[in-house]
């Protein structure tokens, strides 16, 4: 009888690990060049410049995806760009999607936060060959004319009650961001 039970008793035990890497599509989306700052102009002349102050990648266990027998760890990667005047902070989260492994369709999720001192707009896309919004306040412009700046493709959150508004498409990353007091920065390099 021992016999039989030993076979089940690492059955139970056994799980197969999977850890799913970001894909590139999502990667594409990711701020570049912000170690040395990107300039954004300002409504009054005044520039600031928004640097990356930190960049670490984790792996998170996803409970809805492998089943009984397979854990599965997406990579996560989290970005944070920053500027202290005006107090403005940007977090570029990339999760992989766990169902990866198991489901060709799945997609990698990007998520960004603009913060400022009084508030937080977020925009989340599913990465796609053309990203797909998620949030519900996202919305996509075929084009944006700014003052000095104009892009294709430029994903942001709508304004309902909040002035504050997240410009971002993929060639640019952070095209530009408006306050909450309503002063408008765009990308100047």
């Amino acid at each position: 009888m021992l016999l039989l039970l030993l076979p089940w008793l690492y059955q139970c035990e056994f799980t197969e690990t999977v850890q799913r890497p970001v894909g590139r599509l999502g990667q594409a989306w990711l701020p570049v060049n912000y170690d040395a700052g990107v300039r954004y102009a300002g409504p009054k002349g005044d520039t600031i410049v928004l640097k990356e102050q930190s960049r670490d990648t984790t792996y998170v266990a996803s409970s809805s995806a492998g089943g009984a027998e397979v854990q599965v760890f997406s990579q996560r990667l989290n970005i944070l760009l920053a500027c202290d005047t005006p107090y403005t902070r940007i977090r570029y989260i990339l999760t992989a999607a766990p169902q990866a492994p198991l489901q060709e369709n799945a997609r990698d999720e990007l998520q960004v936060d603009y913060q400022s001192q009084d508030e937080t707009r977020s925009l989340r896309l599913d990465m796609k060959p053309i990203a797909e919004c998620l949030s519900p306040s996202c919305i996509l412009r075929d084009s944006l004319l700014l003052r000095s700046l104009a892009a294709d493709s430029v994903y942001l959150n709508r304004t309902d009650k909040s002035l504050s508004v997240l410009y971002l498409n993929k060639r640019l990353k952070v095209v530009g961001f408006r306050t909450p007091a309503s002063h408008l920065y765009e990308r100047i390099n």
